[in-house]
């Protein structure tokens, strides 16, 4: 079965994000420089992947679809 990408799941249409449309690492949360946007803050600033743990595990949209599609 195939899963959505983390831009069809958010609606994302920042183009210019390495993890847009990029079906060959779908995991954006191990990519360094994307563009994720912070929930709680709106910051889209590139971030390390660090930094990026800390906000993907915790509250990203797209990290509970993949994991809800594991279970």
């Amino acid at each position: 079965m195939s899963h959505k990408l983390c831009n069809e799941v958010l609606n994302c249409r920042m183009s210019d994000c390495p993890s847009f449309n990029n079906r060959d690492n779908d995991k954006c949360w191990l990519i360094s420089s994307t563009l994720c946007k912070d929930p709680t803050t709106g910051d889209r600033r590139p971030k390390s992947i660090a930094e990026k743990k800390a906000q993907c595990f915790g509250s990203c949209k797209y990290h509970a679809y993949r994991r809800d599609l594991r279970e």
